[in-house]
């Protein structure tokens, strides 16, 4: 037999290898993500605890200088030594290059400048002074440019002793100290902090050059906004220095700027490298190792046994193996030793078998003619038999209760049918008159076929029988159909068994008795009630006794009431999904028609039965019998 090649052991070997390396690498580089997400998450929380830090160090600088300010407003309010005050102001923060006290116009009163600095005519941000400040409070100007020192604006209201302003304090401030502040603040080993302002523009950075230019802004720069780094926990972009930075921003608590702090993403991941790098070399190992293992089945094993057959292929057209050489001196190389010698005997078995093809050949066609005869006997014989059933099946039919019988019934308005399964149906139902009394009974008989359908008769004659007989006592009836149908099943030798229920009703009122399906009561209301059968009763025909499992149960009925008996064949039935119709859905569609008359709910039941199983194929007989009160 030749092996496909989607069947080949390398191929399948080579599958097989494939898988596992997948999943190592599948496996690998989960664990490089869950180790990229966990530095990311440590990474996170350094960024945040650094730009925590530097809010907290570039506050304490802006209170400090605020501080001097507002010292310097007290000062001059306090003496009237205006020049004593100006240098005791000085004193305050060596920062300080430029002080100025005018009026809301922007006059100039007086002015005091550090050593090499003019003096001014013109203030350069009229705007500030036009600002209502209350005592105290401190308005900021823009910052301003001289080469490559940054200054910045202090400006607070004068009031005289009455508390009527009279003038506004500008205390102009270098930030040189403010850089060295920037210079302080570390994150990690080579990150940094630096401030903006609200628009975006940068007001100290530890590289100066990119605090001359003040057209362009960080969204200029970054095609970031202040706002927008500030949102996020964690930023990832291109920074100012042209490197990728890991990066995060909070707003200072004493001045309208935000503090941001950057981290290069190569000083971030660098502990990812070490971990990285071993995950790459087992990676690199596992490949070479499953790559080993399979050139050794290849040679060893794959190689070898193709060898072995396409000598046993040899070997069944009868031809003598003289020798397989095998160069791997293992157990394969004993296998083709073995084998050669196996063919040499095979070899002279092959020639004498061809005599004895002959002759069976001979004894085959005889005995082909012997089936052929057989067969068409046993033609005739179904033929008979087919027709034996068919009569068994018309007889079971007559003895069903007819549709005139049932009419004749005052009481109850009755409609019942049987459908089997096989030619002829296991499962029984009848409906009996004695005077004013009904006895309607309904059964199961295991199985399928004909012994089940006699079993059925049989079951319908004793029961008949014991009505005539007028037998009423529900424990002796069942008692006494259990005996003959026992006996006979005896003499038969058939192990086949029945369910049977009893139902004896009068004037209203339904005793019920006997082992089978549960009997369902739907109340003019649509309450429903399901009577268990399994304590009324045994199976017939299992044993000789079964007295002491008899018991009844009464049912009392009021008018438009409706009670139905049925068989497994409807419960049990599946549709193509093997999923079963079920009591639950038998019982709903009885409370939907339960004001038809009792030939509506059969027929009800019947089609939602045969819908819900569709195409596929029915297994057991379907009986169903319903009663009504009237």
């Amino acid at each position: 037999m030749a092996i496909h090649k989607d069947n080949s052991l390398i191929k399948r070997l080579t599958q097989k290898v494939l898988l596992m390396t997948s999943v190592s690498i599948f496996g690998l580089v989960c664990t490089i993500f869950l180790l990229l997400i966990n530095r990311l998450d440590l990474v996170q929380k350094q960024i945040l605890e650094s730009n925590v830090e530097a809010v907290r160090e570039f506050d304490k600088y802006f209170i400090q200088l605020k501080a001097s300010v507002i010292a310097a407003s007290n000062l001059l309010q306090a003496t009237d030594d205006l020049q004593y005050s100006l240098l005791q102001i000085v004193s305050l923060n060596p920062s300080i290059v430029d002080i100025l006290i005018m009026d809301k116009q922007g006059n100039i009163n007086h002015q005091y400048h550090a050593f090499g600095r003019p003096n001014m005519t013109k203030y350069e941000y009229p705007e500030l002074l036009k600002k209502e400040l209350y005592f105290g409070e401190i308005s900021l100007s823009k910052i301003s440019y001289e080469e490559e020192i940054s200054t910045i604006d202090l400006v607070t209201p004068l009031f005289d002793q009455l508390g009527i302003q009279t003038s506004m304090l500008v205390v102009r401030v270098e930030l040189t100290e403010l850089w060295k502040t920037t210079l302080d603040i570390k994150v990690g080993k080579s990150g940094y902090a630096y401030i903006v302002d609200r628009e975006g523009y940068l007001i100290s950075h530890r590289n100066r050059s990119y605090l001359v230019n003040q057209n362009l802004t960080l969204n200029d720069l970054l095609g970031r906004t202040p706002e927008r780094i500030a949102d996020l926990e964690l930023n990832l972009y291109q920074g100012l220095e042209q490197q990728w930075v890991f990066a995060s921003g909070q707003p200072l608590n004493v001045v309208p700027w935000l503090a941001i702090v950057e981290q290069p993403i190569e000083e971030a991941l660098y502990p990812l490298l070490t971990p990285a790098i071993l995950v790459v070399l087992v990676l690199i190992f596992v490949v070479f190792l499953l790559y080993d293992i399979i050139a050794f089945f290849r040679d060893r094993i794959v190689y070898p046994l193709r060898k072995l057959s396409s000598a046993i292929k040899n070997a069944e057209r009868g031809k003598a193996i003289a020798d397989i050489s095998l160069a791997t001196n293992d157990e394969f190389s004993q296998l083709a030793t073995v084998l050669a010698n196996t063919s040499l005997e095979n070899a002279e078995l092959y020639q004498t078998l061809e005599h004895k093809v002959e002759e069976r050949t001979a004894e085959l066609e005889l005995a082909n003619q012997e089936i052929t005869i057989l067969n068409d006997k046993l033609k005739a014989e179904n033929i008979r038999l087919s027709s034996e059933l068919d009569i068994a099946k018309k007889i079971q039919n007559m003895v069903l209760p007819k549709a005139a019988e049932l009419e004749e019934i005052s009481s109850l308005d009755i409609a019942g049918s049987m459908e089997p399964a096989d030619e002829v149906g296991g499962d029984y139902y009848d409906v009996l008159k004695q005077g004013e009394r009904l006895k309607i009974s309904i059964g199961d008989v295991t199985g399928h076929g004909l012994e089940s359908g006699v079993l059925m008769l049989m079951a319908q004659t004793v029961v008949r029988t014991l009505q005539k007989v007028d037998e009423t006592n529900p424990i002796n009836f069942l008692d006494l159909v259990n005996q003959t149908l026992y006996d006979n099943l005896q003499r038969m030798n058939c192990d086949k068994s029945m369910t049977l229920s009893i139902v004896d009703y009068h004037d209203g009122v339904m005793t019920l008795s006997g082992q089978h399906e549960e009997l369902i009561v739907v109340r003019v209301n649509g309450e429903v009630e399901i009577i268990d059968t399994i304590d009324l009763g045994f199976p017939i025909g299992l044993d000789e006794e079964i007295r002491e499992f008899i018991d009844q149960q009464q049912i009392h009925l009021d008018p438009e009431d409706v009670v139905v008996l049925y068989t497994d064949g409807i419960t049990e039935a599946t549709n193509i999904n093997q999923i079963p119709y079920g009591l639950e859905k038998l019982c709903n569609v009885i409370v939907e028609y339960r004001h038809q008359s009792a030939e509506e709910i059969r027929k009800e039941v019947i089609k939602d039965v045969r819908e819900f199983i569709g195409t596929q194929k029915v297994f057991d007989d379907i009986t169903l019998v319903v009663l009504k009160q009237k």
